[in-house]
């Protein structure tokens, strides 16, 4: 009888399904009652998280509940009682976090306000280790691995459809349109999963596709020019990966898309795109295209700034989270205005609060964490469709591509401490253990993980849809006669 690799099931196998190395059984067997209780608080704590539901909340009810926090030490102690949750932490992801947070602490007693530094730490990369610790511990399998995704995704979503001038997504950290965009450009990476496992004609691949657009549009709308750097090469590259007929359905599908764009695009953000190609001081400027020439100009000259305590600073910096305290005493001493601004650059944050070690350990990390997704990639080209390895790869490449679009939004924006980068390392630590676990013995063939059987009665079923990268789209043949 035949399966259907689309609907893999994430429960056991049953007799008829074949298990690599015993990995999805001894997943299957770990999951008890306080597993699913820790892991349930992860995924709510990464919606809370991503959707800034626990700071809305306190905004309109005057009141911190504490959500965020306490979702996060609940999913913690149950992630430490975990069986190998130690072991975990020894490699890849895991051994760089534990580096970095040691190398950290090591600055606070130079730093130039060390009270300050300990509350950094502690309000924003304790906790985002802490949430890349329990992402390191829970995932077993692609199933539960996608689950993590999809709520980070729906939280994204959230944002990006809740946020409008006159809402409280507006206020804090969102309210920065560089900001902003990197929170959604980190998820729109992961709705393309649906497209890669069911087809961009399936109803999951329609509403994906039609989110994508839609956060794209979203992005384009704030007028963040890092932002607009970062869709242009994540679509090129996106589009050099595909074959020549999905490209000729690419264009076909994007060239509208765009026009429609462009045609509503805000004036504001028009304003501020036209900077990107002109900043002569002597062409009249409207009141938006001189904020925008004063910020790029502000920009340049807190990372000058960061370069220049950098390199007074090379060794322990001058404390996590304190460029801004750092920088206005600096300003001082050359008789200028102090601003009181952060790096605007999440490398040159890292090098001047922590040193040239710190940079060098937080580039170590990334430049692991893409070797090991690009290594993946590799493995699982070939896999089997339905198969654990296969969607292993398929997550692999959207990661690789979330990771991309960290790095170019993050060389504009200040978040080396925040969440984004770390969860990516522990998603890509997660992705290489969960293809080692599956790949077959030297000299045997990876089989076909569990399918679910065809509903009774139906002579006819629809046939797999290409779910690689390169085949979203129409399956060749749209339906088989079953045996």
């Amino acid at each position: 009888m035949l399966t259907n690799p689309v609907n893999a099931s994430p429960l056991p196998p049953s007799p008829q399904t074949a298990v690599p190395n015993g990995a999805t059984a001894a997943a299957a067997a770990s999951q008890t009652p306080l597993y699913y209780l820790g892991f349930t608080a992860l995924l709510l704590l990464l919606f809370v998280v991503f959707s800034r539901l626990a700071e809305t909340i306190a905004v309109l009810i005057g009141a911190n509940l504490r959500i965020s926090m306490t979702l996060l030490l609940v999913s913690t102690a149950v992630a430490v009682v975990q069986r190998d949750a130690i072991r975990r932490l020894r490699g890849g992801a895991g051994f760089y976090l534990i580096l970095l947070t040691g190398w950290f602490f090591l600055c606070v007693p130079t730093s130039v306000h060390k009270g300050g530094s300990v509350r950094h730490l502690t309000s924003y990369w304790i906790t985002s280790v802490l949430a890349a610790f329990c992402v390191l511990v829970y995932p077993n399998t692609t199933a539960s691995l996608r689950r993590i995704l999809y709520a980070i995704t729906a939280g994204v979503l959230l944002v990006g459809f809740a946020r409008s001038e006159s809402s409280v997504f507006t206020l804090g950290a969102l309210g920065n349109p560089n900001l902003y965009s990197q929170h959604l450009l980190y998820g729109v990476p992961f709705l393309f999963l649906p497209l890669a496992r069911n087809g961009v004609a399936s109803f999951k691949g329609i509403i994906a596709a039609a989110c994508i657009s839609l956060l794209v549009v979203k992005v384009l709308y704030t007028g963040s020019r890092a932002s607009l750097i970062a869709v242009a090469i994540l679509g090129f590259v996106f589009f050099l990966s595909l074959p020549v007929m999905q490209k000729l359905i690419a264009v076909a599908c994007v060239i509208p898309l765009a026009a429609a764009a462009l045609l509503t695009m805000p004036e504001q953000a028009w304003q501020r795109y036209s900077t990107l190609f002109s900043q002569d001081e002597t062409i009249a400027h409207t009141e938006e295209e001189i904020s925008a020439i004063e910020s790029a100009n502000a920009r340049k000259r807190h990372l000058e700034q960061s370069i220049d305590l950098t390199i007074r600073n090379p060794i322990l910096g001058v404390g996590p989270g304190m460029f801004a305290v750092a920088s206005a005493d600096y300003s001082k001493e050359l008789g200028e205005r102090a601003y009181w601004k952060e790096t605007h650059n999440s490398f040159t944050q890292i090098s001047s609060e922590s040193g040239l070690t710190g940079l060098l350990l937080y580039l170590a990390m990334l430049f692991s964490a893409i070797l090991t997704l690009w290594k993946g990639i590799r493995l699982t080209r070939r896999a089997p469709r339905g198969s654990e390895l296969e969607s292993a790869g398929q997550i692999a490449v959207m990661l690789l591509f979330s990771m991309l679009a960290m790095i170019i939004t993050g060389a504009f924006s200040s978040s080396a401490y925040l969440h984004y980068f770390p969860l990516l390392c522990a998603f890509a630590t997660v992705t290489a253990r969960i293809i080692d676990d599956n790949r077959a013995p030297a000299g045997q063939r990876p089989p076909v993980l569990a399918a679910r059987s065809p509903q009774p009665g139906m002579r006819l079923r629809p046939a797999a849809a290409q779910r690689s990268l390169p085949n979203f789209g129409l399956p060749a043949a749209p339906y088989r006669r079953q045996n």
